[in-house]
């Protein structure tokens, strides 16, 4: 990669850095736990590959400059993002109920898709999302 734009995009990121500083605070930015950070890097690592849908991916790497590597599965089409939509049903142990409404479901119905895939309880659950095109999708704590 061209130094020019590793310097660029280095810039721009402690300039964001910055500005998130200012706006949240540290106070704020100080509640982040490491489940919140590792979520922003990895899912802005998949936007920036144009992955909108997480059911896509085979195999992530995180290469030793700090990037990602990402494998996917073989499709007959590119996707977009305006294909269809996806709504987040669970991240870090957390059910977004505002969702599940918006989907005509409620945590009865989250639940037993979870027990059809032998998920006892929602702490194995690191994050679901719910498409109307292909159902239920979740990523278990390993």
């Amino acid at each position: 990669m061209d130094i020019f734009i590793i310097t660029l995009k280095l810039a721009l990121g402690f300039i964001i850095i910055l500005l998130i500083m200012r706006l949240l605070g540290k106070r704020n930015l100080a509640q982040l736990n490491a489940g919140d950070v590792i979520y922003l890097l990895v899912f802005g690592g998949i936007l920036e590959e144009s992955i909108y849908d997480i059911s896509e991916i085979k195999n992530m790497y995180v290469e030793s400059d700090g990037g990602f590597s990402i494998e996917k599965y073989n499709t007959a089409y590119p996707l977009k993002e305006y294909d269809y939509q996806i709504y987040e049903l669970i991240k870090n142990n957390e059910i977004n109920t505002d969702t599940l409404k918006h989907i005509n479901h409620d945590e009865h119905w989250l639940f037993k898709q979870l027990e059809k895939r032998q998920i006892t309880t929602i702490n194995d659950v690191f994050y679901a999302d719910w498409s109307f095109d292909r159902g239920i999708h979740i990523i278990k704590y390993k």
